[in-house]
């Protein structure tokens, strides 16, 4: 323990005699480290993370849209969701002529209504007609499926004709529109119910679901192909996962890239280091340091610097996740995604650190403890010198390749992407705009 002590204030009694060195270790790891953080966050965000959800066997007239979506009787039960305030859906409220009712999420009741609890038992007018709160759910649920703008309330299958009147999709047997997602029993195994799901779907096929007369021998054709997939859903409907899951796979690749060829840098940097600092090395193996000794302390000073641009990188992977998401969807309003990292993403940094300060350290240090103390003691250390130099080519070589690696990349990226923005769409796009209409709200005006 005391050996520990003295590398570490040896170690930093190194960095304030060479703040310059210093500053430009710390900060080439952190945006190496930093980069690579940031996109794992968002990965594990994104497609590790799972549902907030458990495993069990108004005062003043406030007029904003909200989104909605429509779920049956059986929707927190079956995820296991409570309510914070008032209670959640149950069967009863998913029946035909049921009163009315929506659940309400904990962001819009605590940012619009101000975490008002007598919001729960008011009156909402919902396409001119009245709807009745009985509850607000749990805060961090915002439903089955990450995405951004998460629904606001949460509606009654069994209300939906009521809400769109002619436009209902409820009685429409060849409208798919819904999503499943139930809990196994105690035991069960998706391998167990596959075949029995695989029955229903075909049979619906065959006698219930409505398609034109003419469809039906192609329809039967085609049945001992439908095969219904049964998949965990722990971490939701993965349609963020299948949109960005490969480009998050692609970036990480690439700050990994990044990060070696900074963590190269770095090593280049301690070699060069090394090489000014082979008098102070003989001296002490002169005077009796063993090489275990020196290869310790240098360790130590290593790691300390990764340390250091690990902690500087988590700010910068902060940042960096911030801006990739306002860039991917700045047109969103509120998305359920945080910057700020998980016990996952803190643990990842930390260990990335800790591996990058002992494998880019390890060299120099072992380098180190190869001066002769007489030669370096009169100036001439050649044969060390010569090592150290072989070492810094050889470093250079991996950061040139890599660095063509990645132009390259980002060079073929911005072909395509200029490709994609001037691409012929064989009309004329000037002065052309996209309008999307949705269907007006009983009481416009």
């Amino acid at each position: 323990m005391d050996e520990l002590v003295g590398n570490l204030r040896y170690a930093i009694r190194q960095f304030r005699q060479a703040p310059l060195f210093t500053a430009t270790a710390i900060l080439t790891l952190a945006l190496g480290i930093g980069g690579t953080t940031a996109i794992f966050s968002l990965i594990h965000a994104v497609m590790l993370r799972s549902l907030p959800v458990s495993d069990p066997g108004m005062p003043e007239n406030v007029a904003r849209p909200l989104h909605s979506e429509y779920v049956d009787g059986h929707y927190f039960s079956t995820l296991g969701v409570g309510a914070f305030y008032g209670r959640v859906f149950t069967p009863d409220d998913d029946t035909p002529g049921a009163p009315p009712v929506v659940v309400l999420s904990h962001r819009v009741w605590q940012m619009t209504y101000g975490s008002d609890p007598s919001v729960v038992g008011s009156v909402f007018v919902v396409e001119g007609h009245p709807f009745t709160v009985v509850g607000i759910a749990p805060a961090g649920f915002f439903g089955e499926t990450l995405q951004s703008d998460p629904p606001d309330i949460w509606v009654p299958l069994e209300q939906e004709p009521l809400i769109n009147a002619a436009g209902s999709l409820l009685r429409q047997p060849v409208s798919a529109w819904l999503r499943m997602i139930g809990r196994l029993r105690r035991g069960a195994t998706t391998e167990g119910m596959l075949p029995r799901v695989t029955a229903v779907l075909r049979r619906w096929l065959e006698y219930d679901s409505g398609y034109p007369a003419n469809w039906m021998p192609d329809v039967i054709h085609e049945l001992p192909k439908q095969v219904l997939n049964v998949i965990p859903a722990g971490v939701g409907v993965a349609e963020m996962k299948e949109e960005y899951g490969r480009s998050l796979e692609i970036l990480l690749a690439v700050c990994g890239l990044v990060l070696l060829v900074a963590c190269s840098n770095v090593a280049n940097l301690l070699l060069a280091r090394g090489v000014t600092r082979r008098a102070q090395t003989a001296v002490r193996m002169a005077v009796g340091a063993t090489a275990t000794q020196i290869v310790s302390q240098a360790l130590v000073e290593r790691v300390l610097l990764a340390i250091a641009g690990g902690v500087i990188g988590l700010l910068v992977a902060i940042a960096a996740a911030r801006l990739l998401l306002a860039l991917a969807f700045h047109s969103a309003h509120f998305l359920p995604i945080s910057v700020r990292p998980s016990f996952a993403a803190l643990g990842f940094a930390c260990v990335l650190a800790l591996v990058t300060g002992m494998v880019f350290g390890a060299a120099p240090a072992w380098l180190a403890t190869r001066t002769d103390p007489a030669e370096a003691l009169h100036g001439s250390g050649r044969g060390s010198s010569d090592r150290s130099s072989i070492a810094r080519k050889a470093l250079l070589i991996v950061q040139a390749t890599v660095s063509v690696v990645l132009v390259a990349g980002a060079t073929m990226l911005g072909r395509s992407l200029n490709k994609l923005e001037h691409q012929d769409f064989g009309y004329q796009v000037d002065g052309r705009v996209v309008v999307s209409l949705n269907n007006p709200p009983a009481t416009y005006s």
